[in-house]
């Protein structure tokens, strides 16, 4: 009698492949065929641990469409086969989900091998409060749709974290210190590699640090906005008085105080404008 076919999701290493643990190896090598991300990558970690005749089945974003139906057919008829991703535990961020999504429709069983994840293994060693936290993925492209995105999650009180590419973090980061201000976060890059790096501080300053070209994938760790009583500050009298004691302009009066405050220049430039409209 044939045995229940089950889908085994297997977390796999984000770099230091000795971070592969012992019941994946072995999930994948029962396995009857390997679904993979990348199946270049796929070769390298199965020949790393023996597995090397082991079929490797392409799933990734952009030929999911139309595979997705013959892959079903095949874990139908399997024992037990094995979804990974590029890196990392698969699902996140990844095509994978619509492939589960699928399985599970259909009464398949699908079952998951923890182990590595880029956002947890970078909120873990963040010094960012990780009891709430919101895994945002990649963040978009162009600066429009970025600023727009980030406005979103201006007053979220959980943690954030993203993913982004090494070529746009340095305008991430300006876009970002536009939105947020001047916020504590935590930039990991090549995680669990050679050249792993982690920098901490406010936005600004990582922006500072971070060198130029950046190089590997980057997770980002955002802390969420302080807590400050900003009702105690008329903010439309602190920059009336920053101007009539300095002479510089209400826009510059404006990113002064929100220095000083901690609060965002466009919040108290209104407050200003409204003071002006009072008098």
């Amino acid at each position: 009698m044939k045995k229940e076919p089950i889908l085994y999701v297997v977390a796999t290493p984000i770099g230091n492949l000795d971070d592969m643990s012992g019941r994946a190896v072995n999930i994948m090598a029962i396995s009857d065929f390997i679904i993979a991300e990348d199946t270049r990558k796929a070769r390298i970690l199965l020949n790393k641990f023996n597995i090397s005749k082991k079929r490797v089945v392409s799933f990734f974003e952009g030929n999911e469409k139309e595979k997705i139906s013959g892959i079903v057919k095949m874990v139908k008829n399997a024992e037990c086969c094995s979804l990974i991703s590029e890196a990392g535990t698969p699902c996140i961020s990844d095509p994978g989900y619509r492939l589960v999504k699928t399985l599970r429709d259909d009464g398949i069983k699908v079952v998951p091998v923890p182990g590595p994840c880029a956002a947890i293994a970078a909120l873990s060693a963040s010094g960012i409060a990780s009891d709430r936290f919101s895994f945002e993925g990649y963040l978009p492209k162009g600066e429009k749709k970025l600023e727009k995105f980030l406005s979103g999650l201006e007053n979220e009180e959980r943690t954030l974290l993203f993913y982004e590419s090494p070529r746009r973090i340095q305008k991430s980061l300006a876009v970002m210190i536009k939105v947020f201000g001047s916020r504590k976060a935590c930039l990991f890059r090549e995680m669990t590699k050679m050249f792993e790096e982690s920098i901490f501080g406010t936005l600004e300053e990582i922006r500072r640090k971070v060198s130029e070209p950046v190089r590997g994938e980057v997770t980002l760790v955002v802390a969420p906005p302080e807590k400050k009583r900003m009702w105690d500050i008329d903010f439309g009298r602190a920059v009336q008085v920053i101007q009539e004691e300095t002479g510089i302009s209400k826009g510059r009066a404006a990113k002064l105080a929100a220095k000083i405050t901690g609060a965002k220049k466009r919040d108290i430039y209104k407050e200003a404008l409204k003071e002006n409209e009072i008098r």
